[in-house]
């Protein structure tokens, strides 16, 4: 026989689309499956794999070992695991150095060990997360694309300021409750308490209207001067403390993102939850983007959250949703705070609109 084949008897089922039938019903041969696509014939590269997307209805390729996803097919030619985009050429000093190293190790059959570069928002996601691990030491990584993560930890230290904070913040007068804005010409109202305390920022506008900042008490500028141990450098320090105040379940926050984070920041946001537990969800801005992912939070008493990644805020939105239920959660928070939940947020307010 001119072809290896299989026979098939008279009464047989169907076949799929993808069997090629030689003969007529009463016998025949059948071919083995061929491949209808020709990228199940070619090799991929190391750490790639096919991958198929139900909500697009179509294949993407995903690399294991940095999570990087894409719909275009990765080269064979490629050199381990790179994100797909524009090339980088390094620059004629880092070129030589390179040069150099290589020369170097090749006389003394040694690794030379280089200095890792500076930080820059060219790097890869997977260098910062390494570097962020490093500097909050302990925390849990969520990675969530994009070159960003969410960190959360707990830390003893922080924990002790808190108390002071969370009873001076909750005094009559302090937080404003309820304000009215407007949306789509409509009065919309923020059910939850809100107060900016800083020496240095004016005020904070978002929603059309305006927080004024209040002078930081003692309390508050302790545990302002704790989480900036966390960032190096005077001119990446926090500037100012910004406090919401959920009363109940029913109280919330929409989803949003932070305008006034800019796009050099790595560490951007830091907050800090204080009570009951609430879900804070992240959602990416731009949701037919296969490289970003959902993530949902559990937030703990005296857990502190970091929003890790340069482009964070133009990447991602996050909110709290409200509970119509009031039973629906149990009160497991602690003191004053047994069914209502103060979150510290931590930022520069390089801008005052959001």
């Amino acid at each position: 026989m001119r072809f290896s084949a299989i026979y098939k008897p008279r009464n047989r089922l169907s076949l799929p689309g993808w069997w090629h039938i030689l003969g007529n019903y009463t016998r025949g041969y059948v071919h083995a499956p061929i491949p209808r696509h020709r990228d199940l014939c070619i090799m991929l590269p190391v750490h790639w794999v096919v991958k198929f997307c139900d909500r697009k209805q179509r294949k993407y390729y995903l690399n294991t070992v940095n999570m990087v996803r894409t719909w275009k097919r990765p080269s064979i030619q490629s050199k381990g695991p790179q994100k797909t985009g524009r090339k980088q050429t390094p620059g004629k000093k880092q070129g030589k150095q390179c040069d150099a190293s290589r020369q170097q190790a090749a006389e003394t059959g040694k690794c030379i060990k280089t200095s890792p570069p500076v930080a820059t928002a060219g790097q890869t996601g997977h260098d910062r997360l390494e570097r962020a691990k490093k500097c909050f030491k302990g925390a849990t990584v969520h990675e969530i694309g994009g070159g960003c993560a969410v960190l959360t930890f707990v830390d003893e230290n922080m924990e002790r300021l808190l108390p002071a904070a969370v009873e001076y913040v909750l005094q009559e007068g302090k937080l404003e409750y309820d304000k009215q804005f407007s949306m789509m010409q409509k009065m919309c109202t923020r059910r939850r308490g809100e107060g900016l305390f800083s020496d240095t920022v004016p005020g904070y506008a978002f929603s059309g209207t305006t927080v004024v900042a209040t002078a930081l008490p003692s309390c508050l500028r302790a545990l302002l001067d704790y989480v900036n141990q966390f960032v190096s450098g005077d001119d990446k320090r926090f500037t100012a403390v910004f406090v919401n105040h959920y009363r109940s379940p029913e109280d919330a926050i929409y989803m949003h993102s932070d305008k006034d984070v800019a796009g050099n920041e790595e560490v951007g946001v830091v907050a800090i939850s204080c009570g009951m537990p609430r879900k804070l969800k992240f959602r990416p801005i731009d949701g037919s983007n296969p490289d970003l992912l959902k993530l949902d939070i559990e937030t703990a008493h005296g857990q502190a959250l970091v929003m890790y990644g340069y482009k964070f805020q133009s990447l991602f939105k996050h909110g709290i949703t409200a509970y119509k239920d009031k039973h629906h959660h149990k009160a497991c928070g602690q003191g004053p705070l047994e069914q209502g939940r103060v979150s510290f947020t931590f930022r520069r307010h390089h801008s005052t609109h959001s």
